[in-house]
């Protein structure tokens, strides 16, 4: 009797320990304590062995979020449904143990029953404590978090409703010294977040925000809980910075992730996909290649480790980086590539997956990039035939829905080019006039669909010749152009459609003022940020800009502004040289500090309506 007290209080006193610590030896000691203690107590004392049953069941579990392994969250739920059997409803906390433990295996293994039955646990376990419990609180925030599981992987609104309304109540009940109050604040903080990407409400983006950095300063010592907390506040804050271009929310959200991968737990690997996607965003944001290529290697040591609940993020991140690198460095094998993620990512998503429109739209997107490249017919078919495939399955008040309505307008623009059916080029209209409406003047793509709606606005005038076709593929460019937000690729994308459409017109005089913006440009998008081959490539793939400025200035008789900007395009680099004589990564090297605060001044500069003194 003495000796199991005494193992008892070993193992209560080492898992609590992890808990503010987060040092797996002391789960091991706690499982090696249980264990003895387990052998040495009757079989006949059912009562003592369902408590310890309990508590082994816990801190199996405790061991599987920190390495993954099957088995232990297996024996977890073998040793809390004993539990259960033997107690009943008499103690909640074993049927609440039970309904985390198969949450868990859900979020793994992806089995529906387990999350089934892991919801039914939980509301037993709310009945059971009623309204007074020490612990409803608990209760109902992992409630709350096996019904937003559940509705990751059905999409059903009133899991999320029902989730967030149980997560505010437990937030309300709790004081502010309550060591419970920083969990139930990442938890609603995340499902705040859940409801934002699939209603695009701002409001609820923003609390996710302000809940989550409140849950980080109500944390204490609960060092086991911080990496979580860190990457959901980052995630929430790279989706702001995609609506409103905010680089100080990214970079931010690419500092939380580092520091939430050194928890070293399994789910370092969450968070590591999180950064790849993070990373990838910078680059398509300010066109970094390092970060690019980091993103690609990360993505690719997650999907390494197979059927890890991260797979499928990191499968969405690299399929997307991979196309980002082939624009840089037209090497089809990325794009080849790509097409194996995407379809490797759908045959193992189930088919009622709310995440599997997206994948059919990114496969579209890809098979576009491969029939531009090869031509070969069947790339283009299953380009539209995918990009339906999404528009079809997103609601049409899903924020992702402008993304798959611009896909399939640039997929119809393709079979246009090929076949010259104006009703295709119609369509393609069509949908791209939706994306923008849908997109709104702050989305991050709101520039690029603008310039495409542009393009094609452009191509029926040269064939009709309808002079408002060219009025609004005038207005379109003008405007993509002119957001400052935006990133400057899309900019001079825009702005050199902008002169050439003109150009094309006989409007020189609106040429030259669409190409003076193009080279205008180019320094913001060869900002001295960025490494100088990064740099030397935005600019080699523009190199045609300068010259194209000057033949439109000469065609308006302005022949020394044209020499001008002839000099401009091709000085840049040069200009740069002379006023750091180096670039970042020297700067780095020698004044580490210096160059940090060059990258928070550019990300300051580049929020619009946020400059501070």
């Amino acid at each position: 009797m003495a000796i199991r007290l005494v193992l008892l209080w070993r193992a209560s006193r080492a898992f609590r320990a992890y808990n503010e610590k987060g040092d797996l030896a002391l789960l091991e000691r706690a499982i090696e304590s249980l264990r003895r203690a387990l052998a040495v107590t009757p079989q006949q004392d059912l009562t003592i062995r369902a408590s310890m049953a309990s508590l082994m069941g816990q801190v199996l579990q405790a061991r599987f979020d920190h390495e993954g392994a099957l088995a232990d969250i297996n024996e977890a739920i073998l040793a809390l449904r004993f539990a259960v059997s033997v107690s009943g409803w008499k103690e909640p906390s074993h049927v609440h143990g039970l309904g985390s433990a198969l949450r868990a295996r859900f979020e793994r293994a992806g089995q529906p029953s387990d999350i089934k039955h892991a919801i039914e646990a939980g509301r037993d376990a709310l009945a059971a404590a009623g309204p007074h419990h020490r612990h409803r609180a608990l209760y109902q925030t992992d409630l709350a978090r096996s019904l937003a599981a559940r509705h990751s992987a059905t999409g059903w609104q009133s899991d999320l409703d029902e989730a967030i309304a149980l997560s505010e109540h437990a937030m309300r009940s709790l004081p502010s010294a309550n060591p419970d109050r920083a969990y139930a604040l990442c938890n609603l903080a995340f499902m705040l977040h859940c409801r934002y990407k699939r209603t695009g409400e701002p409001a609820d983006l923003e609390n996710a925000i302000r809940i989550g950095r409140q849950a980080l300063s109500a944390l204490g010592t609960r060092a086991r809980d911080r990496p979580w907390m860190l990457s959901n506040l980052g995630v929430a804050l790279l989706s702001r910075s995609r609506v409103a271009a905010h680089s100080a929310d990214l970079d931010e959200a690419v500092s939380l992730q580092r520091e939430a991968i050194r928890g070293g737990d399994y789910d370092a690997l969450i968070h590591l996909a999180n950064l790849a996607v993070t990373l990838l965003t910078r680059h398509e944001r300010i066109g970094s290649l390092p970060d690019l290529e980091e993103s690609i290697a990360i993505s690719r040591r997650v999907i390494a480790v197979n059927r890890h609940p991260s797979t499928l993020a990191a499968s969405r991140s690299l399929g997307l980086a991979l196309l980002a690198r082939f624009a840089q460095h037209r090497r089809l094998s990325d794009v080849t590539e790509a097409l194996d993620v995407w379809r490797r990512a759908l045959a193992e998503t189930a088919p009622g997956h709310p995440s599997r429109a997206a994948l059919f739209s990114n496969l579209s997107i890809t098979l576009q990039i491969a029939y531009e490249h090869t031509g070969h017919p069947p790339h283009l078919e299953g380009a539209l035939r995918t990009a339906r495939a999404a528009v079809l399955r997103f609601p049409k008040d899903h924020p992702d829905y402008a993304t798959a309505l611009s896909t399939l307008g640039v997929a119809l623009h393709l079979r246009f080019e090929d076949t010259h059916r104006t009703a295709d080029l119609d369509r393609s209209i069509v949908a791209g006039h939706l994306a923008v409406a849908l997109s709104g003047s702050e989305h991050a793509d709101y520039a690029g669909r603008l310039s495409n709606l542009g393009h094609r606005l452009s191509a029926r005038f040269g064939l009709q010749a309808k002079r408002t076709d060219f009025d609004r593929a005038i207005r379109c460019f003008r405007l993509a152009a002119g957001l400052r937000g935006a990133p400057p690729g899309h900019r001079v994308t825009a702005a050199r459609g902008w002169g050439l459409t003109a150009y094309r017109a006989g409007r020189p005089d609106l040429a030259a003022a669409g190409y003076v913006k193009a080279v205008a440009l180019l320094p913001e998008l060869a900002w001295l940020g960025l490494d100088r081959a990064t740099r030397e490539h935005h600019l080699a793939t523009n190199a045609g800009l300068a010259r194209d400025a000057a033949a439109a200035l000469v065609a308006t008789a302005r022949s020394r502004q044209a020499v001008e900007y002839l000099e401009a395009g091709r000085a840049i680099i040069w200009t740069q040289a002379l006023h750091l004589r180096g670039d970042l990564d020297a700067l780095a090297e020698r004044a580490p500090g210096l160059a940090a605060r060059l990258s928070e001044i550019r990300s300051a500069l580049e929020q619009p309506g946020r400059h501070h003194a």
